[in-house]
């Protein structure tokens, strides 16, 4: 049996960390995003969204005053960059929610491929043997996780789990 199922949707999140608390805000989109695709990256990391890097995003105006050095000090928000060097993804404006809509992108999606195979065997009159291989992920293709979409984590982008193993059982029956 072949399985396949689409990815599940996914949100670009912006989560901020603020006097002590943490907010989850969606994402400003910028630029085109690309779709994603399962790949291995030159450094051995799975990564989602290729050529994507995350650097820190550029540091706004605070105003002017004295505070203006040790706000900008202290500014740690990331952005996303594609491989032109262009900001395709970036936190909010303080106090907005961003653009981009819930689930605006999909997942990875998953597949597998189960097999069973049986073999009856007759020894006498009503008496048979019965011989079965039963194969689950017979292909042993790992099925994905959701990639980091957190623009502010350094994984932004990374598959950091993945599933699926193959497990052949075999069994035998006497009928009599």
């Amino acid at each position: 049996m072949i399985q396949w199922s689409s990815g599940a949707p996914l949100t670009f999140s912006s989560t901020i960390g603020t006097m002590g608390s943490r907010a989850t805000n969606t994402a400003d989109i910028m630029g085109a995003v690309a779709d994603g695709s399962v790949r291995r990256d030159a450094s051995g990391f799975v990564e989602y969204f290729t050529g994507y890097t995350v650097k820190s995003a550029p540091v706004p105006n605070f105003g002017g005053g004295t505070d203006q050095t040790t706000l900008a000090g202290r500014y740690t928000n990331q952005a996303i960059y594609d491989p032109s060097g262009n900001i395709v993804l970036q936190n909010p404006v303080a106090g907005r929610t961003g653009n981009s809509a819930l689930n605006t992108i999909e997942g990875p999606g998953q597949g597998g491929y189960d097999l069973s195979l049986s073999k009856k065997v007759t020894i006498g009159e009503g008496k048979f043997f019965t011989f079965r291989a039963d194969a689950i992920d017979a292909l042993n293709h790992p099925i994905w996780a959701n990639p980091t979409t957190n623009i502010n984590s350094t994984s932004f982008g990374r598959i950091t789990a993945a599933g699926g193993n193959r497990s052949v059982t075999l069994n035998m029956r006497f009928d009599f």
